[in-house]
């Protein structure tokens, strides 16, 4: 192989080396104490973090999202933005009057769907972020919620660095919602005594 043919070959391989190199995307999780799902009663309040991931040293210094809820009922106490978006543009909906019942009207101007449960953070920053927890979320379980269980994900509308959109990709968090035992114990005993009352009212036939 000749020098001109070698050097074709070098630059041809270096090509297809950085083409194939491909950006790491982020990745948006919500967690509770570092779990993808929980289990709460009714009156139990708790903190719903979106933590940040990537396999690469990516950095962010804007987000735009909605974080949905798969159903209505649970009540908003307040977010919190992690460092370094704290001082900084926030342009959130709801961002004060808390706390607030989430429903469909929660967040409706410019919602992707408005008929979702949803609620729309928007911030930027000059000082860039990597990974950890962009944002946290103070939810609480109404004491009159019955037994359900809530899908809770986030939507990416954009991860940016400057202009550069990050693509960005979303976890899901379940959270189970079951009566205290002393509910069910009641309900039961409840129950029974119900029963035993229409069962005195019968009389056997004379």
């Amino acid at each position: 192989m000749n020098r001109l043919a070698c050097r074709l070959s070098v630059f041809a391989g270096l090509t297809l080396m950085l083409g194939t190199v491909a950006h790491a995307d982020y990745e948006v999780s919500p967690r509770s104490g570092g779990l993808h799902g929980i289990t709460v009663q009714p009156g139990d309040s708790f903190v719903l973090d979106l933590v940040l991931t990537t396999d690469a040293s990516d950095q962010l210094d804007g987000a735009t999202f909605t974080v949905r809820f798969s159903e209505p009922g649970l009540r908003y106490d307040g977010y919190a933005w992690g460092a370094p978006f704290v001082p900084g543009f926030d342009n959130s909906n709801p961002k004060n009057g808390f706390p607030v019942t989430l429903g469909v009207s929660t967040y409706v101007a410019g919602s992707f769907d408005p008929g979702e449960v949803d609620v729309y953070f928007d911030a930027f920053s000059s000082t860039p972020f990597s990974t950890g927890t962009l944002l946290s979320l103070f939810l609480t379980v109404p004491e009159a919620y019955g037994s359900n269980f809530i899908v809770i994900d986030v939507v990416p509308d954009g991860f940016f660095l400057g202009a550069q959109d990050i693509p960005t990709t979303s976890g899901q968090f379940v959270l189970n919602i079951v009566p205290e035992p002393t509910s069910i114990l009641l309900t039961l005993l409840g129950c029974a005594g119900i029963m035993s009352r229409r069962q005195r009212r019968v009389k056997p036939g004379v």
